[in-house]
């Protein structure tokens, strides 16, 4: 071990020998083996910056069995320029406080071995002629823990998770407290020696050095020395400053001092100057508030020691006053940022949490302590930050939290959580109360908002939930109000929902089809079907939609309307998207390969919003197009109405890339916003389908007739062929003839079928088409004709399996329904 401190120091010299450059981080270990036990051996750590450092820099013994710990605790010692001591129990810590003597012990309270309280009372038998301060860093808060540390001898203790501003001012402050007291320490040694050696004359020479030896220590800090046995007090004029006074205004009674001390705070303050003088700590120390010549209340940090006659009576104390008032204001501000939202000054997600978990709690011991969560998030928060500017949108969440505020009860909580939402959590309030309240909410956010002279309605959505639903855990509570929040907002917005089960479950069931959905496209879960596109002047089949279908493996056939939306919000859609473009032109080109189909018929494929916003769009469908080799010509894409006009500039340089490959295109779920009309002669359009809400009512609404007249017309001149959908009945076919339009589509001709099926139907035509009058082949509405008596045999087998595909649709439900617009 001798060689091992020999090799230690040497290293340790080198710093001071070696070239002008920065030296390297020095780390030497010194291990000892403990002679009657060869398998136990304990290890210290000591780092050193890369600047030389002092013997005199400050050695801090850092205790815990920990290794993140210790780690954690080094760094932020070493970044303030101390040196470090690692031990990894108690049992090494007594070892190496022996052999280190460190300025400061850093102790866990939990450890293996030897734990930090029995180590502490250790430590301090160790250290009565060292004064070595104990920091105790502990997870226990209780109060049998707080007092078990301070009777083991512990001079401070630190929470986890540490506050690390709060660890190293701590630090600071014990490095400090031990370094004075060495100096006193060191200065009654003298000065004892003094005594001894020049007795009662050299009294007031003792007295003086004493008193320069503080101020030389603590010279920006206001200095006062205590005669116990004549109870006067000497003021540094530095202390009298402080206080705003003039070095006559106070005079040297302990009453000067005494007196101004804040109320709350004069017990604490006298408790521990009691237990110095009493010999229980080795040091005093203490925070408190003293009344300023102004009236206001500063906080100061003391710090003193008692000197002590050979019989241990103290005659004397001396000691420090430092103003920590921007200390303590800088750390309250950390700890309120720390629990509040920096915009409205509103509780936070934190500190809501911990008083939901409360509330929780007293419902447990109390089932009539009720509380409910109200979770809002504003409808149209959005719209103010895009077209107003953030600064705005803040200003208005300012605004509208002191509008709740307005409407809450004494007893309840108002948190911001983050962008546009709100929590309220109203105690002791049943589920009427709290829907009146909630209504009032309503009420307050209908009236307009003036922004700096711009008038903004913004309403909010409001989930329930209440504490009868025997909730354990915060989290829980907040989960169903905000999935029921979501719900207020899906039925239609500015209203309230109260959570109920059948919410949960219908989220879990999402998050499953979610998970569901992702795994449908790699397990080859999804089918193409095609509903046939239909002239009504020819009554022949001109192209077919292609549908997509999904056959769960345990739930079955799942209706597009429940899944499209999901993978629309997911971006699922996307992938899905390409998967059923790439099918479609495969089986297109196969059927034109094979001479299945009239070369001239067409494929329509919807396009996804989220597809129409893929920068490589155009690419992806050329490189499909390329590898299937399918003619662009025989491809249409539709896209809808309303997702063109999300930005209609962007759609039409799209929809030009498209149109450069010879792909046509067309417009679905036309005439249901009448948003594109003043666009229309600027879109690249080949063909419009009018939405089935208007082929619905064309037997009995005489305005959806001159609507559909107007399209029609305007299609004509502009040289676009129109697509009536949802045709359902002969009557709405003879209408759709008469006012001209060019294509039907619907249950009345088919159902989507697969292709096997679709490729039998070019066979048939409509019966009442203008061309039927001229031929006996027609198209079935619910019974399939024969072309002529040379196909018999073909036809029956093709007309077979085409009622089968339709007989599925119906029991299934699978029928109408498309990617983009949920048919």
């Amino acid at each position: 071990m001798d060689s091992l401190k020999a090799i230690a120091s040497s290293n340790t010299g080198n710093q001071s020998t070696g070239n002008t450059k920065q030296l390297a981080v020095q780390k030497v270990f010194l291990l000892y083996c403990n002679s009657t036990n060869l398998s136990y051996f304990s290890w210290v750590f000591v780092t050193m910056n890369s600047n030389p450092v002092s013997s005199t820099t400050p050695l801090i013994l850092v205790v815990d069995d920990d290794r993140t710990m210790r780690i954690l605790l080094r760094q932020a010692m070493e970044k303030d320029g101390y040196r470090v001591v690692e031990a990894v129990n108690g049992q090494q810590a007594l070892e190496a406080y022996t052999q280190c003597h460190p300025d400061l012990v850093l102790l866990d309270a939990l450890m293996p071995v030897m734990d930090g309280f029995t180590c502490c009372g250790q430590l301090q038998a160790l250290s009565r002629s060292k004064h070595a301060p104990i920091l105790i860093i502990t997870a226990l808060e209780d109060q049998e823990s707080v007092d078990r540390a301070f009777r083991a001898g512990a001079s401070d203790f630190v929470t986890k998770p540490i506050h690390w501003a709060v660890l190293r001012q701590r630090v600071r402050r014990l490095l400090h407290q031990t370094q004075l007291y060495k100096q006193l320490a060191r200065s009654n040694r003298e000065l004892q020696t003094k005594i001894n050696e020049l007795h009662q004359a050299q009294k007031a020479l003792q007295e003086s050095r004493e008193r320069y030896a503080l101020i030389a220590q603590s010279a920006h800090d206001g200095l006062w020395d205590w005669s116990i046995k004549s109870n006067h007090i000497y003021y540094s004029p530095r202390w009298k400053s402080m206080l705003g006074y003039e070095e006559k205004e106070i005079g040297n009674s302990l009453a000067e001092w005494f007196d101004r001390i804040h109320a709350e705070d004069k017990a604490k303050f006298q408790g521990e100057l009691s237990a110095h003088l009493a010999g229980l700590t080795n040091h005093f120390e203490t925070e408190y508030r003293l009344l300023r010549q102004d009236g206001s209340y500063g906080w100061m940090l003391c710090r003193g020691l008692a000197v002590r006659n050979s019989e241990g009576k103290p005659y004397r104390m001396a000691g420090s006053q430092t103003d920590i008032t921007q200390n303590k204001a800088a750390e309250a501000k950390l700890l309120h940022d720390a629990f509040h939202d920096g915009l409205t000054g509103l509780p936070n997600r934190l500190w809501f949490m911990d008083r939901l978990e409360k509330a929780i709690h007293q419902t447990k011991q109390d089932p009539k302590s009720q509380f409910a969560l109200l979770f809002l998030d504003l409808d149209r928060f959005k719209v103010v930050n895009d077209s107003l500017g953030h600064a705005m949108g803040d200003r208005l969440l300012l605004e509208i939290a002191t509008r709740l505020k307005a409407c809450l009860p004494s007893n309840s909580t108002l948190s911001r959580l983050g962008g546009d939402e709100f929590t309220i959590l109203l105690e002791n309030c049943d589920a009427l109360r709290v829907r009146q309240i909630a209504e009032q909410i309503h009420r307050e956010l209908s009236t307009p908002f003036n922004l700096k002279g711009n008038e903004v309605f913004c309403t909010a959505s409001i989930g329930i939930a209440l504490s009868h639903s025997g909730y354990e855990h915060s989290e829980d509570v907040l989960r169903d109000a905000d999935m029921t929040m979501y719900r207020a907002k899906a039925m239609g917005k500015a209203r309230s929902e109260v959570f109920e089960p059948a919410i949960h479950d219908r989220a879990i069931a999402r998050m499953q089809l979610e998970i569901d959905l992702r795994r449908a496209l790699e397990q080859k879960e999804f089918m193409v079907v095609y509903q046939p596109i239909v002239s009504l002047n020819s009554g022949r089949v001109a192209g077919f939609e292609a549908l997509i279908r999904w056959q769960h493996p345990q739930r079955g056939w799942v209706s597009p309307a429940e899944f499209i939306p999901v993978a629309e919000e997911t971006g699922s859609i996307v992938p899905i998207g390409w998967w059923i473009l790439e099918q479609v032109c495969q089986q297109l080109r196969t059927w034109q390969q094979h001479s299945v189909v009239d070369s001239r018929l067409t494929v329509n494929v919807n396009l996804s919003g989220k597809q129409l916003t893929q920068p490589n769009l155009a690419r992806e469908v050329k490189q499909i197009l390329h590898k299937t080799g399918l003619s662009p010509s025989s491809l249409k894409l539709e896209i809808t109405e309303s997702v063109l006009m999300d930005n209609v500039d962007a759609a039409v340089a799209i929809l030009q890339q498209l149109k450069t490959l010879g792909i046509q295109l067309a417009i679905d779920d036309f005439g249901t916003g009448y948003s594109s009309l003043s666009y229309l002669h600027r879109l690249p359009i080949d063909t419009l389908k009018i939405d089935r809400s208007f082929v619905n009512d064309i037997d009995c609404d005489p305005e959806k007739i001159e609507m559909i007249r107007t399209i029609v017309s305007m299609a004509w001149n502009l040289g676009i062929n129109v697509v009536a959908e949802g045709v359902e009945t002969k009557k709405q076919m003879y209408q759709l003839q008469a006012l001209r339009c060019d294509y039907g589509q619907g249950y009345f001709f088919s159902r989507p079928v697969d292709a096997e099926a679709a490729k039998t139907l070019q066979y048939f035509e409509i019966r009442g088409s203008r061309s039927s009058r001229r031929s006996k082949q027609h198209m079935p509405t619910r019974h399939i004709d024969l072309m002529e008596t040379r196909h018999v045999d073909l036809l029956e087998n093709s007309s077979q399996h085409a009622t089968k595909t339709f007989i599925l649709p119906d029991l299934v439900d699978l029928g109408g329904h498309g990617l983009s617009d949920r048919r």
